[in-house]
This record gives C-alpha cells, sequence and structure tokens, in this order.
C-alpha cells in the first residue's frame, strides 16, 4: 500500500515538474535521508555510550560493594581474635579478677604517688602566700600517705614508680624549711605584738 503511494506521488512529480527539478528534489531527499541517518547514528550511539557508562558505573559500584563486605568480614575476623587475646590473657575467672585487683592497687599507688609528687609545687606556692598552716597540713598530710605507701603496696608494684625515691628526699627537705619560716613569722608577730612568748 505505501509502495503504491509512493508510486502514485512519483508519477504525479514527473507530470508535474522538469528533469531539472526532479534532480534538486532528488539531491535534497538524499541530503535528508543522509541527515537522518545520522542522526539516527548518534541517537543509537550516544544510548549505547550511556549503556556502557551505566554497565560500568554497576561493575564499579559492585566490586566496591564486594570491597566493602571483604572489609567487614576482615574486621569480624579480628574482633574474634580480639576477644580470643583478651580471653586468653584474663585466663579464666580467677585471673581476671587479679588482673583487675593488680590495675585497682595500681591505680591507688598511682593516686598516692601524684599527691606525693605534686607535694612540693603546693608547698611551695602555701609558702609564697604566707600560708604556712597549710604548707604544716599539707607536709603532715604526705607523711601519712607516703607512710600508706610503704606498708600497703608491695615492692613490685611500688617498683613502677621509681620517681617517688627521687621526689621523697625534696619532700623532706620543706620541714625543716617550713618549721624554720614559721619560727621566723611567730617571731616577727612576737616583735609586733610583746605579749606573746615564744617557748
Amino acid at each position: 500500500m505505501a509502495a503504491s503511494a509512493a508510486t502514485r506521488n512519483a508519477e504525479a512529480l514527473f507530470e508535474s515538474k522538469n528533469v531539472n527539478e526532479i534532480r534538486q528534489i532528488e539531491a535534497r531527499t538524499r541530503r535528508d535521508i543522509e541527515d537522518k541517518k545520522l542522526q539516527l547514528r548518534q541517537l543509537v550511539g550516544e544510548s549505547y555510550r550511556d549503556l556502557i557508562e551505566g554497565t560500568s558505573k554497576v561493575l564499579d559500584i559492585s566490586h566496591t560493594c564486594s570491597s566493602i563486605v571483604k572489609n567487614i568480614l576482615a574486621m569480624q575476623e579480628s574482633f574474634g581474635c580480639l576477644v580470643v587475646d583478651v580471653s586468653s590473657t584474663l585466663g579464666n575467672a580467677q585471673d581476671g579478677k587479679e588482673f583487675v585487683r593488680n590495675h585497682q592497687l595500681l591505680h591507688a599507688m598511682g593516686s598516692r604517688v601524684k599527691y606525693i609528687l605534686d607535694t612540693p609545687e603546693v608547698i611551695w606556692g602555701c609558702l609564697d602566700s604566707q600560708q604556712h598552716l597549710e604548707a604544716a597540713r599539707r607536709l603532715l598530710r604526705v607523711h601519712e600517705v607516703y607512710s600508706h605507701v610503704q606498708q600497703a603496696f608491695a615492692a613490685d608494684v611500688a617498683a613502677k614508680f621509681p620517681l617517688l625515691s627521687h621526689q621523697w628526699p625534696l619532700v623532706l627537705k620543706f620541714r625543716c624549711e617550713d618549721t624554720f619560716l614559721a619560727w621566723v613569722l611567730l617571731a616577727a608577730v612576737a616583735a609586733l605584738q610583746p605579749w606573746v612568748v615564744l617557748a
């Protein structure tokens, strides 16, 4: 049916147009056909390129997902090994309690050692601000803490804090200095107030 319509159109064209006009129409029609072919190729080509890009993106997503799954599995294995390491470190419940007890002892010893190590700075601050009574209190407290450290903790725990043996003689020097400064202060007060009697 389309062929007969095209034949009738061609016959009508030959009846109404001369040869030069028909050749121009043919050339224009051929150009239109070539343009349509080119547009069709471009359309198919772009769709094909889009298809290829979409496929490569899907493949990239697939590879990324696979690597994420592998990393998660590796993390799970690492966590499993960590649990095994911790349980082997702690051993049975008794070993775990011993571990916690040792940690608590170490923490208790550390806090007392810090108190002793901070004492010279605190005492100097008290002496600079002429708070001799507070300096004497700190000195009495630090003696109590030191004697408690010596009695309550084993030698192997105390050996983990070697700075204590270096700092303690410095703390002992304050006993003489604090006593001397307190005496000077009392003497100065006595000089200002004659009714104060120094023993």
